[in-house]
C-alpha cells in the first residue's frame, strides 16, 4: 500500500474524489475506535483537504527512512540518537503503521573532545572546529534553555533551537556555514 494512503488512513481520512464539482463522500475513523462515521464534503473542500495532507507529508523529510521500511521488510532498523527527532518520528510511525520493524536507538558517537561525530564536521574551518565541542558541553550543562542559548551565542554559534523534550535537551546550531545537531539526556 502506498505510503501516502497509509498516512491518510492514519489520519482517519479516506476520500473518494470523483473529479467533478459534485458532492464527495468522506469516511472518518475515530481514533482508537472501530466505529465509522460518514460525512459529506463538496469536491472543493475535499481537494483542499487532500492538498493540505499531501503538502504536510511531502514536507516531512524524515519520511524517507519510513518509505524504505515500507519497501524493504526488516526485523530491526537502527537509528542514531544524534537526530533524536527523526528517531522518535520513525519509531512512532513504524508502530502506527504496523510495519513490524523494531526501531532500535544507537547512542551518539563522539569525538574525544565531545563533539558528536558527523560528516558535516569536515566542513568546519579549523577555528570553528576548535569551538564546536562547546555545543555539547553547553547542552550538557543543565542550565536553563535561555542561559544555554545565551552561552552558545557568546561562544559564536547561531541558534536554530534549544529545547527540552522527551527527557532530553535538543539543539541545532550554526557555526559558520555548518549546521550541527546534538542532544543530551536531562
Amino acid at each position: 500500500m502506498p505510503l501516502l494512503r497509509r498516512v491518510a488512513g492514519l489520519l482517519g481520512i479516506l476520500l473518494f474524489l470523483s473529479g467533478s464539482q459534485s458532492v464527495t463522500p468522506v469516511v472518518a475513523r475515530a481514533q482508537g475506535d472501530a466505529a465509522m462515521t460518514a460525512g459529506v464534503l463538496d469536491s472543493v473542500q475535499a481537494r483542499v483537504l487532500v492538498d493540505s495532507l499531501f503538502q504536510q507529508v511531502s514536507q516531512i523529510r524524515q519520511l524517507e527512512p519510513l518509505r524504505s521500511l515500507d519497501i524493504v521488510v526488516a526485523d530491526r532498523a537502527y537509528f542514531g540518537e544524534k537526530d533524536w527527532q527523526q528517531y522518535v518520528l520513525v519509531r512512532d510511525m513504524a508502530a502506527a503503521f504496523f510495519l513490524g520493524t523494531e526501531i532500535v536507538p544507537c547512542p551518539v558517537v563522539r569525538e574525544p573532545d565531545g563533539l558528536a561525530m558527523s560528516s558535516r564536521n569536515v566542513h568546519l574551518a579549523p577555528d570553528e572546529r576548535a569551538v564546536a565541542p562547546e555545543f555539547h558541553r553547553i547542552l550538557a550543562s543543565r542550565m536553563s534553555t535561555t542561559d544555554m542559548e545565551r552561552a552558545l551565542v557568546d561562544a559564536g554559534f547561531g541558534i536554530d533551537y534549544v529545547e527540552r523534550r522527551d527527557g532530553r535537551v535538543l539543539g541545532a546550531v550554526r557555526l559558520g556555514k555548518v549546521r550541527l545537531i546534538d542532544n543530551v539526556k536531562c
